[in-house]
């Protein structure tokens, strides 16, 4: 999945064994961090995401929703794909993840790619290109297996 859909990869995969692979693409994963982190423009994460105001309000909340948190039930490899120039979900969120899940010694890959934004489709050619045929070696590997 990608922006919602790369939190929602990461998200269900802390709550089932049941996906052979999966490919988060520019996603968030650390909803404290995110709702802590205002950005000139961007409205604040609970105007979406049906959270309390803040997370001190709820931090058990904030915690419970964010895949970060709960690397440690994630066994399912995982790709994270993310653009270093995404202002929509920072680069900060892949790399936290990556670290977490390769602290914990699971299967986790990620693909940074040098001055491309949030959306695939505004990428160059050459990364999205290489974004596709990355995506389709991941699941190749892990899913025909």
């Amino acid at each position: 999945g990608q922006s919602f859909g790369g939190y929602s990869t990461a998200a269900l995969l802390t709550g089932t064994r049941i996906f052979r692979a999966g490919i988060a693409f520019a996603g968030i994963y650390d909803l404290i961090s995110v709702a802590s982190t205002l950005q000139p423009g961007h409205p604040l994460i609970t105007a979406n995401w049906n959270l309390p105001a803040h997370p001190w309000a709820d931090m058990g909340r904030y915690v419970e929703n964010s895949p970060l948190h709960r690397a440690d039930r994630i066994r399912t490899p995982l790709l994270l794909i993310h653009g270093t120039d995404d202002q929509t979900c920072l680069i900060e969120e892949a790399r936290k993840m990556f670290g977490a899940l390769r602290h914990l010694g699971r299967v986790v890959e990620l693909a940074e790619y040098n001055g491309e934004a949030h959306v695939p489709n505004h990428w160059g050619l050459a990364n999205s290109s290489d974004a596709a045929r990355r995506m389709l070696g991941f699941l190749d590997e892990f899913v025909r297996k």
